[in-house]
């Protein structure tokens, strides 16, 4: 395996977004970002595994060690990693209006699909033509098996292809269920797909692939907050809508005409 540092120098300057939806008093509101970052990353790269469709998988996320490391958590479209903007609180520090968001989080009209782009997180790091996988590609799992497990203490699902072949995709939060005396196994990664459905705080999402091993009841419909049930064995995965700026997984792909 390979090992690559890369010295990323990314400075962004006087990042201006005129938020005309949100003047007022008729004034225009604009938001100013300035951010300076440089860092040298140490990055691994993974062994390219066949699950029988269109693109190769990683065997472990982006920045982990091995499968039963997360690796990096990220905002869609951030090329860095680094950022840490939210639009959900206003009440917390690193808050800042929606559309200024967005535009730190793949712009305010991105391509639909980012993979192999300069805002590809994998693509700028891994090289070698690793890419952020698409929801296309994380359809093209659904039909695997599915099999709650753990590795090296990490708990997640071994996914395993009709050729025989696996990968391990671990949970994000292992703490859940332990007030249950239950494992439950709840994992979020990042496609490279623009969703065209607006989020809660009425701004277009990315998809995002989630699997769990739990059925969630709201706490306003039930009074507990957990309610724990027997789902099939293959868990549940599925594609939905996520803010860009969530922090989650990404597990690389790449093309199968680049495997040697």
């Amino acid at each position: 395996m390979n090992r690559m540092s890369i010295k990323i120098g990314l400075f962004i300057t006087t990042l201006c977004v005129s938020l005309n939806s949100l003047a007022q008093n008729n004034n225009e509101v604009e938001v100013n970002v300035e951010i300076e970052l440089e860092e040298v990353y140490d990055i691994k790269e993974p062994e390219a595994i066949d699950m029988g469709g269109s693109v190769l998988w990683a065997s472990f996320n982006l920045y982990a060690e091995k499968p039963s490391n997360v690796g990096i958590y990220c905002g869609w479209g951030d090329p860095t990693g680094n950022l840490r903007f939210q639009a959900d609180n206003p009440n917390e520090e690193n808050y800042i209006e929606p559309e200024a968001c967005l535009a730190m989080y793949g712009g305010l009209e991105p391509a639909y699909n980012i993979s192999g782009s300069d805002i590809d997180i994998v693509h700028r790091h891994l090289k070698n033509g690793w890419q952020m996988p698409s929801k296309y590609n994380f359809d093209e799992l659904h039909d695997c098996k599915w099999e709650l497990t753990r590795i090296e203490g990490t708990l997640g699902y071994k996914v395993t292809a009709k050729n025989g072949n696996s990968i391990f995709l671990p949970a994000w939060n292992n703490e859940m269920g332990k007030e249950y005396g239950v494992d439950v196994a709840y994992g979020c990664y990042w496609t490279s797909s623009i969703c065209h459905i607006y989020m809660s705080s009425d701004v277009e999402g990315a998809y995002g692939a989630y699997f769990f091993n739990f059925v969630y009841t709201p706490w306003w419909l039930k009074t507990e907050d957990y309610d724990l049930e027997t789902v099939p064995v293959n868990g549940e995965n599925f594609l939905t809508a996520g803010d860009r700026w969530a922090q989650l997984m990404i597990r690389p792909v790449k093309p199968k005409s680049m495997s040697k």
